[in-house]
């Protein structure tokens, strides 16, 4: 089953960013073990000042374990980080909870900071674990879970959406076109076509209900 959690972590540096500062944040890339998260992330703001406001909040972040920046520009900061166990991300993803292993979540913040998981789980004990370890481990009282009964997830096309989205290819102009996408992805062009058309269709039927 596909399950939603819903809540508002005060120690993720990414929600404090966007609420706080109305960035873009773009994932690069993740990977972890088993106490520590990777991820490569690019922030955009079309203020020069909030770009400078964000590089003196990334420098400061106490639970940062190292961070490099690699790329900064007047707009952009691109930063490589480690996050240690503070972060809730790590327990899902070096757990046996969720069922795809490859790709184990599909994360987005919301301009309120609000961070919105979707995970495919395999019955009920595991969806109230999850949120049990979001609530006792990292003292978020407020998780809100939606279980999607409906008709099955694609999560493979979501997470290509996902990708396709963080590449650019929904930009205005876009920054990577089909064809480029395709070769990217090594998905062939009307296979990832029709992936993409499913994926928006099944996020309009379950959010706009």
């Amino acid at each position: 089953m596909d399950v939603t959690y819903i809540f508002k972590y005060d120690r993720c540096f990414a929600s404090n960013l966007i609420q706080n500062y109305h960035i873009k944040m773009r994932l690069i890339s993740r990977s972890w073990d088993t106490d520590q998260l990777m991820e490569t992330v690019s922030i955009y703001s079309e203020s020069p000042e909030i770009i400078n406001k964000t590089a003196d909040f990334l420098k400061n972040y106490n639970d940062f374990e190292h961070i490099d920046i690699l790329d900064r520009t007047k707009n952009t900061v691109t930063f490589r980080v480690t996050v240690t166990a503070s972060c809730p991300i790590i327990d899902v993803l070096k757990s046996s909870l969720v069922k795809n292993k490859k790709n184990p979540l599909i994360e987005r913040i919301d301009y309120k900071g609000n961070t919105h998981w979707k995970v495919e789980v395999d019955n009920c004990a595991k969806v109230d674990k999850i949120a049990e370890i979001l609530r006792e481990k990292y003292k978020i009282e407020d998780v809100d879970v939606k279980i999607h009964r409906g008709r099955k997830s694609d999560t493979k096309s979501l997470y290509v959406l996902k990708q396709a989205y963080e590449m650019g290819y929904f930009d205005v102009p876009k920054r990577i076109g089909l064809d480029k996408l395709s070769e990217e992805l090594h998905i062939p062009q009307t296979t990832l076509n029709l992936m993409l058309r499913r994926s928006l269709r099944q996020l309009i039927n379950e959010n706009l209900k």
